[in-house]
C-alpha cells in the first residue's frame, strides 16, 4: 500500500494536472483554480446520465400544492348557528365548489363525531381560515387528498405528510453547506413539529437541495422563507433595503391588517361600555374580521367581562385599543393571516409571527464585500474555520466579520429578554448568512415592534468602518508569520496514506514553486513529519500552500460554505441603509404556485 501511495505522489505531481502547478513559468500559476479534470487513463470516457422524467409521477403533488393555493386565495362568507359539523362542511363544499370528506372512522377511533354541533361567522376570509376555526371546537383538522379535502383528527393527519424536494443551490452553495438552511427552518417554523423535537416533520439534505416531510401550511412557510432569503441575496448595497420581510401564509394581508390597526384612530361612542357594544363598535372599524376564541377562553376557564374597563382614552388608535380592552382582562389579541383573534394570554403565548431581518450593514459594520476570497479573511474563526480543518494551528480569520453574535445578543439581551427561549420565552432567533446576511426571527407582535425600533435607532446612529483603514489591517494581518500543522490524510488510524518520503517530495516542489523566495529553511519552511506536515510562512503563503496539498489529497478539505448566494453589494464599498417603512413586502399577496424544484410561495 506504501509503494501505491508513492506511485500515486509521482502520478499526481507529473502526470495529472496537477503537475502544471509545478513546472513552467511561476508568474503565469494560479495556484486558486482547482484542477478541473484528473487523467485517469487515455481510454476513459466520462458523459452524463440523463434520466428519462416522469411527469405523471409528480402529477399528484402538484395538484395538491395547487388545491391548499386555492383555500388560501378563494374568499368566502359563512355563519353556522349551532349546526352539526357535517351539515356545515357539506354547505362549505358546495359553497365552494371543492370536495371535503370526513375520516369518520378516525373520527370514532377517537370518540369524537362529526354531528357536533357548531357555531362560526366569519366575513370575507379565506376558505382556509374558515376551515382552521370551522374544526378548532370540534379538535380536528384537515389535509389534502389528491382533489379533496379530508377532515380528521391531528394524529390521522401526521400520517399524511406531504413530501417534496426543493431545488435550492443558492441557499446551500457550492460544495453544499445544508445545516445553515436546515437549521433556520427547524429553529423557527413550528419546531415542535420536526422529528429532533419529537414531531413527524423530517429533513434530509441531498446534492443541490432539501426533501421536505411535512404538512401543507408548513411546506408553505418554507417557500416563503426560501423566497425571503434569496430576495435578501439580491439586495443592493446603496442603499441597502432595511425592511423586514413576512414569512405567514398571509404575508401581505397580514401587512395591511396591522398597519391599519396601528395607523388608524378608535371611535368609540361614550357609552355603553359594554363589551359586546365597544366590541361590535370596533369590528366596523377594523380592515378585518374580529374573531372570539371561544373554544380556547373555554379551555382555560376564562370569561368575557361584561364591561370595558379601563377604557381607552382618547386618541389611541385601533391596536392600543385592543391592548387595552384585552390586558386588564387577561385576554390578548393577535393577527391570524386574515382576521383578527381575541384569545386568552395561554394561547396566545404560542402564536408567535416569523420575521426575517436584513442586517448585512450591521453586521459587516457598514462595507460590502463581494469577493468570495477576501470575505473569507473577514469571517470570524468561530463560524467559518480557515477550509482545511485538520490544522491544529491558529484560525485565518482577520476581524470578526461578520459579526452576527452582536447584533443577536443587543436584541435578546434588550428587547423583552424573558420573551426569547435562552430564559425559558418563546422567542427564537437565528442568523442566517449566506449572503443573505439576515436574521430569522419568531416572536411575538409587539416584540417585533421594539426589534424594528431597536434596529432602526442603531443604524441612525452607527459608526461605518473606515475602509482604508480596514484594507492596511488586512495587509498586515496577510504578512505575518504563523505556524500550521496539518493532519495527512491516512488508510487507517495506523497507516497514513503518504510516506515522510512523499511528503518531502510533494515539500520541495511546493517551495519551489510558490513564492520560492519566501522560504529560508529557518524562519519560514515546510516540515514533513510522520503523520502530519508542518508549515510556517506568512498567512497569504499558507492559504495557497493548503489549496494545494488538499487539491493533491494530501490533507482533507472542509468548507463551511461561506460566500455562495445569488449575489451581494457592490465591491469593496460602504452600505448604505435604506431607512423605509418596515412594512414593505416583496411578496405578492396572492400565493403563486411553482414547480416542486424551488416550491412555489404564498
Amino acid at each position: 500500500m506504501r509503494a501505491l501511495a508513492s506511485l500515486a505522489v509521482c502520478l499526481l505531481l507529473f502526470c495529472s494536472p496537477a503537475w502544471a502547478q509545478f513546472g513552467g513559468n511561476p508568474e503565469q500559476q494560479d495556484h486558486s483554480q482547482l484542477p478541473h479534470e484528473v487523467l485517469l487513463s487515455a481510454t476513459v470516457e466520462v458523459s452524463q446520465v440523463i434520466p428519462q422524467k416522469s411527469p405523471d409521477v409528480t402529477k399528484v403533488p402538484q395538484q395538491e400544492r395547487e388545491l391548499f393555493a386555492r383555500l388560501l386565495t378563494h374568499k368566502t362568507s359563512v355563519a353556522f348557528n349551532d349546526l352539526p359539523l357535517h351539515n356545515a362542511l357539506k354547505q362549505l363544499s358546495e359553497q365552494a365548489g371543492i370536495a371535503i370528506r370526513i375520516d369518520e372512522i378516525a373520527l370514532a377511533e377517537s370518540a369524537l363525531s362529526s354531528s357536533e354541533k357548531i357555531s362560526l361567522e366569519l366575513e370575507n376570509v379565506s376558505l382556509y381560515s374558515v376551515l382552521k376555526w370551522l374544526l378548532r371546537e370540534s379538535e380536528l383538522t384537515f389535509f389534502i387528498d389528491v382533489e379533496s379535502i379530508v377532515v380528521t383528527t391531528p394524529a390521522e393527519a401526521e400520517i399524511h405528510l406531504k413530501t417534496y424536494f426543493y431545488a435550492i443551490p443558492e441557499l446551500i452553495g457550492n460544495p453544499a453547506y445544508y445545516d445553515e438552511v436546515i437549521e433556520a427552518i427547524t429553529s423557527v417554523i413550528e419546531p415542535d413539529s420536526w422529528e429532533e423535537l419529537g414531531g413527524p416533520g423530517s429533513i434530509a439534505p441531498f446534492r443541490n437541495g432539501l426533501m421536505i416531510s411535512s404538512s401543507h401550511e408548513i411546506h408553505a412557510l418554507v417557500d416563503q422563507l426560501f423566497a425571503g432569503f434569496c430576495h435578501f441575496q439580491t439586495l443592493p448595497g446603496t442603499p441597502y433595503p432595511t425592511a423586514s420581510y413576512s414569512v405567514s401564509l398571509f404575508p401581505q394581508r397580514q401587512r395591511e391588517i396591522l398597519r391599519q390597526l396601528r395607523t388608524t384612530e378608535a371611535k368609540l361612542a361614550p357609552t355603553p361600555h359594554t363589551w359586546q357594544a365597544v366590541l361590535q363598535q370596533l369590528r366596523q372599524q377594523v380592515a378585518g374580521p374580529i374573531l372570539v376564541d371561544e373554544f380556547a377562553l373555554e379551555v382555560n376557564n376564562v370569561r368575557l367581562p361584561e364591561s370595558v374597563s379601563p377604557f381607552p382614552p382618547e386618541p389611541s388608535s385601533l391596536a392600543r385599543t385592543l391592548d387595552i380592552i384585552t390586558t386588564d382582562n387577561d385576554l390578548a389579541w393577535f393577527v391570524a393571516g386574515d382576521l383578527i383573534v381575541i384569545t386568552c394570554e395561554e394561547e396566545w403565548r404560542f402564536r408567535q409571527t416569523i420575521e426575517l431581518y436584513p442586517v448585512r450593514d450591521l453586521a459587516w459594520k457598514g462595507i460590502a464585500i463581494t469577493n468570495p476570497q477576501f470575505q473569507a479573511r473577514l469571517n470570524p474563526a468561530t463560524k467559518y474555520p480557515f477550509p482545511t480543518a485538520a490544522s491544529s494551528s491558529p484560525q485565518d480569520a482577520t476581524f470578526e466579520f461578520p459579526d452576527f453574535d452582536s447584533v443577536v445578543e443587543l436584541l435578546t439581551t434588550t428587547v423583552d429578554p424573558e420573551s426569547w427561549e435562552e430564559l425559558g420565552g418563546p422567542g427564537s432567533i437565528y442568523a442566517f448568512t449566506s449572503q443573505a446576511d439576515c436574521l430569522v426571527i419568531s416572536q411575538h407582535r409587539f416584540i417585533h415592534e421594539q426589534i424594528q425600533s431597536a434596529l432602526e435607532q442603531v443604524r441612525e446612529r452607527q459608526q461605518p468602518v473606515d475602509i482604508d483603514n480596514l484594507l492596511a489591517e488586512v495587509r498586515k494581518h496577510e504578512a505575518e508569520v504563523i505556524t500550521r500543522t496539518h493532519n495527512v490524510q491516512r488508510y487507517s488510524e495506523e497507516k497514513p496514506l503518504f510516506s515522510r518520503e512523499d511528503l518531502q517530495l510533494i515539500a520541495e516542489q511546493l517551495k519551489k514553486q510558490i513564492e520560492p523566495e519566501s522560504w529560508d529553511g529557518k524562519q519560514t519552511y515546510i516540515l514533513p513529519l510522520n503523520d502530519a506536515i508542518v508549515i510556517r510562512n506568512r498567512r497569504d503563503v499558507q492559504r495557497v500552500v493548503s489549496d494545494n496539498l488538499v487539491k493533491l489529497g494530501v490533507i482533507r478539505s472542509q468548507n463551511y460554505g461561506v460566500g455562495f448566494g445569488c449575489g451581494a453589494g457592490p465591491r469593496n464599498n460602504q452600505l448604505i441603509p435604506q431607512i423605509n417603512d418596515s412594512s414593505a413586502q416583496p411578496t405578492p399577496a396572492s400565493p403563486q404556485v411553482k414547480t416542486l424544484g424551488g416550491g412555489g410561495v404564498f
